[in-house]
């Protein structure tokens, strides 16, 4: 008889423990799907960013041991307190099933990034920029900086005025698509005439930025729009 009643007991401590674990993993369960409820809401406000934009979403850990009564499916209505989405929300869910309603608030962190280009690898001063020194990555919109250049086009070909180390953020202000003391070809546009000559760049410049140049056949000083490496335009 004691052993039975031992037996007994064993089977109902295994029984409870089975049960315990299967009603911990349903609570897991449902805590996932509310973090996937606050994770989807505010993630839909950002499907239309430009492609070299793209949205970070942390979804705070909902607390699995709190009971939901299952899954709130179709009667679920989420929305950001206050009204206004910041980089620290909370999404607040609501179930609104007769038999078993609750509130749910979960904290949410967003960080927009934006596709910057930066070296690909340490270049030293001196150095012309192909396209393998260049790789876009993905910042975050505080890190980028005034003067960054977004366009690939821009950087190949210019030269870089300083030291430059992988993963640094490519500026203007370190580098010069036309440099002071280079040849360049100086195309000269008046409708659709267009003449060629050569001169020489009188200051540092990067793409779309004026700069003086001075003919070398005439000795005229003309400003001129920088088009690209070595290229400078005049529109007469």
């Amino acid at each position: 008889m004691q052993a039975f009643s031992k037996s007994l007991t064993a089977l109902t401590l295994l029984f409870l423990s089975c049960a315990a674990h299967t009603l911990a993993y349903a609570s897991e369960e449902e805590a996932r799907f509310y973090e996937s409820v606050a994770y989807n809401y505010v993630n839909a406000h950002f499907k239309n960013l430009p492609a070299d934009e793209k949205a970070v979403i942390r979804v705070d850990k909902v607390n699995p041991e709190r009971s939901f009564g299952g899954r709130c499916e179709g009667y679920l209505t989420a929305e950001i307190t206050g009204g206004e989405l910041r980089n620290a929300s909370t999404v607040k869910i609501v179930c609104s099933r007769p038999e078993a309603p609750f509130t749910l608030y979960v904290p949410v962190r967003i960080t927009l990034l934006r596709a910057t280009l930066v070296a690909a690898r340490n270049l030293s001063a001196g150095s012309i920029l192909s396209e393998n020194d260049i790789r876009s990555e993905f910042l975050e919109q505080g890190r980028t900086i005034s003067g960054a250049i977004s366009l690939i086009d821009s950087l190949i070909g210019a030269r870089v005025k300083r030291e430059v180390r992988e993963g640094e953020i490519f500026q203007g202000s370190n580098l010069c698509t036309v440099c002071k003391g280079d040849r360049v070809l100086i195309e000269a546009k008046s409708g659709n005439l267009s003449l060629k000559t050569s001169g020489e760049a009188l200051e540092d410049g990067n793409a779309g930025e004026t700069v003086r140049v001075r003919n070398l056949k005439t000795r005229k000083v003309i400003l001129s729009t920088v088009t690209g490496a070595g290229a400078v335009t005049v529109i007469l």
